[in-house]
């Protein structure tokens, strides 16, 4: 695997690819059944990874939604008792109420955008990485080729052009196209 590592389902994809890629030379030697083996641990492995994962995950939601009932029980539990001891009135113990049951939404809201804040931060390091690298051209730097006559009018002509990736497959075959000055030219596709 490479400097990231991928997941089992990720794998599984690229068995699949594989085999249709070259599904000439996976039926000629009759491997049609190990890759689909391969391609079934690596989604079986997968879901039992992410099975256990739901089951911590199941958890906290749980915790989560039944820790305001907790709230509530033990300030209206209390509230009770400093009513009955005259310490507070009714609309002061719902005021207290209310405010915990503000705070403790807003908490939960804040902890939920917690993995969000990091993807965030990682980002926002990235972007100040990238503003801070200098640029090997100097805009200033007045050497070089001044052309003395433009007119803006560009043509391609019989030009070629292949994917490093795909180098079989051709792109452009051929391809002659002017531009004018003054107008707009668009290639879709």
């Amino acid at each position: 695997k490479g400097k990231e590592s991928t997941s089992d389902a990720e794998d599984g994809g690229k068995y699949a690819t594989q085999a249709i890629e070259n599904v000439r030379t996976v039926v000629s030697l009759r491997r049609e059944e190990r890759f689909i083996e391969l391609y079934q641990e690596a989604y079986d492995h997968d879901f039992r990874k992410r099975l256990v994962y739901l089951h911590y995950i199941s958890f906290a939601n749980a915790l989560a939604n039944s820790l305001m009932f907790f709230i509530h029980a033990a300030s209206f539990g209390y509230g009770v008792t400093l009513i009955q001891s005259n310490e507070m009135t009714f609309d002061g113990v719902f005021r207290v109420f209310s405010v915990i049951t503000f705070s403790a939404m807003s908490i939960g809201r804040s902890a939920s955008m917690a993995p969000s804040y990091s993807k965030g931060k990682a980002s926002a390091e990235r972007i100040f990485e990238l503003n801070q690298r200098e640029s090997k051209v100097d805009p200033e730097d007045t050497s070089g080729i001044t052309l003395s006559d433009i007119t803006g009018n560009i043509e391609f002509r019989d030009v070629r052009f292949r994917y490093p990736a795909r180098p079989k497959l051709r792109i452009l075959r051929h391809l002659n196209l002017s531009c004018s000055s003054g107008e707009t030219t668009a290639l879709v596709g």
